[in-house]
């Protein structure tokens, strides 16, 4: 008789709820259902956005306890979408995968958390908050000179590393972010960086040639001013 057990991650619609049981089943696109488990210690998440806000708004039921049973009720509905980390279990035909964090994509109405309007203009504040406070820190308007200072690699709490290396490419992609995230939310402070990024990007990376037919931009130079390669 063949035995498995495996940590994984699944994610499905719920198609059967057991509360007497603590349990509820879900349907992966692959087809595939699975009986799930809930414990004591099983945690339910509402999904977070960048901002770190608990977006739990389940009400709870009458009379409500802390115990699995009552999770399972409160928080399971018929064909939500959820994702599951938990311990798969499989056993000969038996198959069941006890939870240990349910995920919540969706609020008590149904709704998809990141379909709410101010989802995604939280994200992309917070992600270019984040940006400019780890390359610029204590600035809200922003000139050529600031971008000098711009790094490509920094290490993984967002501080500078010995790597003075400056990549147009990705200095693209941050410009990007940021005029994005002006167009979304209307911050000047993020259009003042955009605009500072694209002048310090033109001067630095940028080369006419004599007749002015042709322009050549570096791939990247290491401060002050060294060219690693043209395309």
């Amino acid at each position: 008789m063949r035995q498995f057990t495996q940590s994984t991650t699944l994610m499905g619609y719920v198609t059967e709820i057991k509360e007497q049981d603590s349990a509820f089943s879900i349907k992966c696109r692959s087809g595939d259902e699975l009986l799930i488990h809930v414990a004591r210690e099983t945690r339910f998440q509402s999904m977070q956005n960048l901002d770190g806000i608990d977006r739990d708004r389940y009400p709870n039921p009458e009379d409500f306890r802390q115990n699995p049973s009552q999770l399972v009720k409160k928080y399971i509905h018929s064909d939500r979408l959820i994702a599951v980390e938990g311990v798969y279990l499989e056993d000969g035909a038996n198959r069941r995968l006890d939870a240990i964090s349910v995920h919540l994509l969706q609020a008590f109405d149904g709704e998809f958390l990141f379909e709410q309007t101010h989802w995604w203009l939280t994200q992309i504040a917070r992600l270019s908050d984040t940006w400019l406070g780890f390359l610029f820190p204590n600035k809200v308007t922003y000139e050529i000179d600031d971008f000098r200072l711009y790094q490509t690699n920094l290490n993984i709490v967002g501080l500078r590393t010995d790597d003075n290396l400056q990549e147009s490419s990705t200095l693209s992609r941050l410009i990007y972010g940021l005029s994005s995230a002006y167009l979304l939310t209307g911050s000047e402070s993020y259009l003042s960086a955009a605009r500072a990024g694209v002048q310090y990007q033109r001067e630095t990376f940028r080369a006419l040639t004599s007749d002015g037919k042709h322009c050549f931009w570096a791939s990247g130079k290491r401060k002050p001013s060294i060219a690693i390669s043209y395309t």
